[in-house]
Order: structure tokens, then sequence, then C-alpha cells
């Protein structure tokens, strides 16, 4: 059978079953916005930091679209629904940085806390675990107090920097940038897949250690504290 039987070696040139130039993988990629033109340009020049609303995907779209093509491709769990948070989820915060015109950095936060005195005082018990809050109910439930939840954060959810701009400083830029600018806030809060290496960069951040999970890949949670908390 073996002898008779015709065979053939084939060497696949793509990693996906579609065909090259599939007007269907185009459609999707345009969709869900999955090509990477955000690093084909090195962001060259000096940079300048600034706010970005939800109302860019209106008025300017290429802006914060080449913020979640930068943001993507450095996380690699952002799914489609992470764009639609981005376009119209409520209590997101963003600040981009730009070289010539270029995305260079993008931040991307989320509020979190201001809970009611009752309901963090349940957090604190373990009855219950109302969505969202991922740091505001970790302070709550592990840190001792009840009321830690009725503090109002800007959890860090997202940053990248352009690959031809790191080491330069410009994530600590982008962190020392929300923290000026956060009034009504009493934290800045990351909860964070545990390295040495990436732990160093939330230290020059100014931010403190608060929990850390040893599982088989640790999670962290760390937060930086404004002047006025103690």
């Amino acid at each position: 059978m073996r002898q008779s039987a015709p065979s053939a070696i084939v060497h696949p040139e793509r990693p996906d079953p579609l065909a090259a130039g599939c007007p269907l993988e185009s459609a999707i990629s345009q969709l869900l916005i999955f090509n990477d033109e955000a690093f084909r340009d090195a962001p060259m020049g000096e940079l300048a930091l600034e706010a970005v609303n939800q109302s860019c995907w209106q008025t300017q779209p290429a802006l914060p679209e080449a913020m979640y093509q930068l943001l993507s491709g450095a996380h690699y769990r952002t799914s489609p629904l992470d764009l639609r948070r981005m376009m119209d989820a409520p209590g997101q915060a963003f600040r981009c940085a730009r070289a010539g015109g270029a995305v260079a950095g993008a931040l991307w936060l989320v509020a979190e806390g201001g809970l009611s005195r009752e309901l963090s005082r349940a957090v604190w018990a373990g009855f219950r675990r109302p969505r969202g809050n991922l740091v505001a109910q970790s302070l709550a439930a592990h840190g001792g107090s009840p009321l830690a939840a009725t503090l109002r954060g800007l959890r860090v959810s997202r940053i990248a920097v352009h690959p031809t701009r790191q080491r330069e400083g410009l994530g600590q830029k982008m962190i020392a940038d929300i923290a000026a600018d956060a009034a009504g806030y009493d934290y800045l809060s990351v909860s964070f897949g545990y390295t040495a290496e990436l732990w160093r960069f939330w230290q020059r951040c100014g931010f403190t250690l608060v929990r850390l999970v040893p599982i088989a890949r640790p999670a962290a949670a760390a937060i930086r504290r404004w002047p006025s908390i103690r």
C-alpha cells in the first residue's frame, strides 16, 4: 500500500489557513486593527506628551488606532474586547507620546475604587466581588483595611513604548505625567506579571509592592501614593 500510494511533501508558506490575498482576512485585519503599521516607521524627533480622549475615535481616529496597534503589539493577551473597551467603556484614560506626529509611547489607565463604605467592607469580608476594581479589591481584601476600596485610584492597564524609543525613560515620563495630572484620585496602581526586570521599572516609577502572588507565573500589584495619602 505504501509503495503504490502517491505521496508529496508540502511546505506551508503561511501560518494560517487563509489563502494569500484573501479578502476576508484583509477585512478582518482592517476592522480589528490587526496590522502593524505603528511599527513600520521609527518615530524620530523631540517627544511631546498629551492626553487622548475616547472622542478621538470620531475626530482623529488615526491617533487612537496607532496607540492600539502599539499596545496590542506589546501585550500578547490583547483581544478585540480590549478594542471595544478602548472605544467606549466608561472610566478609561489615555496618554500618548508623539514624535514628529508618530506615536512613540502609549499609556492606558482604568479608574477604580470609590466604592461605598458598606460595599468596601463587604469586599474586605469576602462577601462581595464587584466587577472590575482589580487592585482596589485586592487592597481591601488583602491589605487589612475595610475601607481601602473607598479610595479612588487609576490602574495602569497597558503601557508600551515603540522599540526604537525604548531605554530613553519614556515609560517613566508617561507615568510621571499622569501622576502630576490626576486630580481627584488617591493613588496610581498596576497589576503585572512579576519579573525582576519589570519590578525594577515600576520601582523607578515610584511604585511600592503591595502584593505578590507566588504562582507558576507570579503576579504582583503595586501602588504609587499621592503625597496626601499616608
